[in-house]
């Protein structure tokens, strides 16, 4: 990891948002769906994930170097920090949200 940058937190702590898979009701490809969950979710496909910076690992059983920690929220004492934005509130703000995103975006 050869880049110039640093993970840097807030004193005032960090929020926090989770990236889930869902499997539809009814859907036609069940088996497909959970195979690819447990696929993306396997300790490999994880620890590839968090060592290339792509997103923070899900599966406990991964173990990375303290450099990549550094660089992702990992373990348990970040994760304790961390402050999640109640479903609730993310629900009553998300077309303000959207909306203020896409204005200053440009999408």
């Amino acid at each position: 990891m050869d880049m110039p940058i640093k993970w840097a937190t807030p004193k005032e702590g960090q929020s926090g948002g989770m990236n889930v898979m869902v499997l539809t009701k009814g859907s036609e490809n069940r088996d497909l769906a959970l195979e690819f969950m447990d696929f993306w979710l396997s300790t490999d496909i994880q620890t590839a994930l968090a060592e290339n910076l792509v997103d923070s690992p899900a599966n406990k059983d991964v173990v990375v170097s303290d450099e990549v920690a550094d660089n992702l929220t990992y373990g348990a004492e970040t994760v304790k920090n961390l402050h999640l934005i109640p479903s609730e509130v993310a629900l009553d703000n998300r077309e303000n949200w959207l909306s203020q995103w896409n204005n200053k975006v440009g999408q």
